[in-house]
């Protein structure tokens, strides 16, 4: 017995010693494979000037954009992967000049153009709130990447704007471009929305389902006056700002409503007091010290002077607004075009090739007819007319009537920045198509569209007189991009650019 316990427990011992010998070997094998793996990938994509880009940095762009473009092909991933391997190149080139010209941003300046670009409202305000709730909210690598991608920008428009500051824009040229910018089309369509073969019951479920996704915080409505502190404020600057926000209380103490001061100060360019309109916010989305006389000062009564990092206010607050739960009404259309995937956009299309073929056969007369019965637009109930469209943004000059302007961007608009725009390919049909044909269907953000032209006009000459100034910026802005563009790729020309091997079989 004793034998063969010995017996058996030397086999278990040999097979121990076998098991380890081979998974010594395997760990080398796989180390040694993985050395090869990574010595097949160079660390860096592409070299410039020494400056490496990384295949992270690569592959962030073109997911990025692959993920804006819808049924690409092999031939359409490499077009975009080529694309962005010249970008990166690009960036890295004027980043450089950049740095030599000394054209990089002060921190101030960086803060500033932060708040421009991505806080700004249409009206051309700095949202100060939106701003400080974001960057509480953001992470530190998040606002590090802001802040790279905004130095860019800024570092781009400085170049821009050294090697432009010399061009001249012919009025001749100027003119046409706003012939072309500003021309009309009056735009009939049919929009098939995906989100229409969502069940109104499958949106229901959700709504009850998810109680907590449609709350509305305690909120407030207000208005303030800010005379504001530099990014550095001395003991002078700080008297100063005070003074004038004293004087602005012993006004309303005067019996002088706030209203007319408000008013007053709105129309001061000066810089130095600042009348903004808040809109409704809720906690949380303003500086403590305001945020706590925006939720606890009595309604409808000025306040008395609030100081914070930014200056010192006196506000208003008009309206307050317990928390509470969206109603299913208010939020039907957005939850349906959340649950709409494959099958209803699907659904949509064949609704929207029906009704194409459908037109056809009755002919182009019959438009309003089959938008009136069949569109799920607003403009349904006038037979599909959105009227007069314009190229490019949407603007309350272009659009005196808010509920036009609110009708077309509800069914063909786009953000762009804090803009709403034509979306791009609606846009190159309409002004493409004869007046009286058929679009091919278009698809949008919003769905499936067929669209009708019916009739066109030039750019209103009244415009001309009001617009000619900022026209001639963009415009300017334009020719500055075009030669900047040029510029760099002369300079990628010169320079010492050396591709990994997985980036020059990638761009072949």
């Amino acid at each position: 017995m004793l034998n063969w316990f010995t017996r058996k427990r030397a086999r278990t011992v040999k097979w121990v010693i076998i098991g380890v010998v081979i998974a010594f070997v395997v760990t080398i094998f796989a180390s040694w494979g993985a050395q090869i793996s990574t010595q097949s990938r160079a660390p860096f994509a592409v070299k410039v000037n020494g400056e490496k880009i990384s295949f992270d940095a690569l592959d962030r762009v073109t997911t990025a954009r692959e993920s804006q473009n819808e049924d690409l092909d092999d031939t359409g991933r490499r077009r975009i992967y080529r694309e962005a391997v010249k970008d990166l190149i690009r960036d890295v080139l004027a980043q450089k000049e950049a740095e030599e010209r000394r054209y990089t941003p002060a921190k101030n300046e960086l803060i500033r153009a932060i708040q421009t670009y991505y806080f700004s409202t249409r009206d051309g305000r700095i949202d100060y709130a939106r701003f400080e709730n974001a960057r509480r909210q953001a992470g530190t690598s998040q606002w590090l990447a802001i802040e790279r991608d905004v130095r860019r920008r800024v570092e781009m428009e400085k170049m821009v704007r050294s090697l432009t500051s010399a061009i001249v824009v012919p009025e001749a040229s100027l003119r046409n471009y706003f012939d072309v910018r500003y021309q009309r089309a009056k735009l009939r369509h049919i929009l098939i929305r995906p989100s229409h073969y969502v069940p109104r019951t499958a949106a229901r479920i959700f709504y009850e389902s998810h109680p907590d996704s449609f709350i509305v915080g305690e909120r407030v409505h207000g208005r303030h006056i800010l005379f504001p502190l530099p990014p550095n404020p001395t003991e002078q600057d700080r008297r100063v700002s005070r003074g004038r926000a004293e004087a602005l209380v012993i006004q309303l103490q005067s019996g002088i409503p706030f209203d007319r001061l408000f008013r007053r100060y709105q129309a001061d360019t000066s810089g130095t007091v600042i009348a903004e309109d808040l809109g409704w916010f809720g906690r949380g989305r303003m500086v403590p010290a305001f945020d706590t006389y925006a939720f606890n000062w009595p309604v409808g009564k000025p306040t008395e002077i609030i100081r914070t990092r930014f200056g010192y206010h006196v506000a208003l607050f008009d309206a307050r607004e317990p928390a509470h739960r969206k109603a299913f009404e208010e939020v039907e259309d957005q939850i349906r075009a959340a649950l709409a995937g494959d099958s209803e956009i699907e659904s949509a299309r064949r609704q929207a090739e029906r009704l194409h073929r459908l037109l056809e056969e009755k002919g182009p007369d019959a438009f309003p007819e089959v938008a009136r019965k069949y569109s799920d637009g607003e403009s349904a109930e006038d037979g599909g007319l959105l009227g007069f469209v314009t190229p490019g943004e949407m603007t309350n000059i272009l659009y005196p009537d808010s509920s036009v302007l609110k009708k077309i961007a509800l069914e063909i608009g786009v953000p762009r920045g804090n803009q709403i725009i034509v979306d791009p390919e609606i846009t190159r049909q309409i002004f493409d198509l004869p007046i009286g044909t058929l679009s091919p269907v278009v698809r949008s953000a919003h769905g499936f569209h067929i669209l009708r032209i019916e009739e066109r006009k030039p750019a209103d000459p009244e415009l001309w007189d009001e617009l000619k100034t900022d026209l001639a910026n963009e415009y300017r802005q334009l020719l500055g991009n075009e030669i900047y563009r040029n510029w760099l790729d002369s300079r990628m020309k010169n320079a010492d650019i050396e591709y990994s091997r997985t980036v020059k079989r990638q761009m072949e």
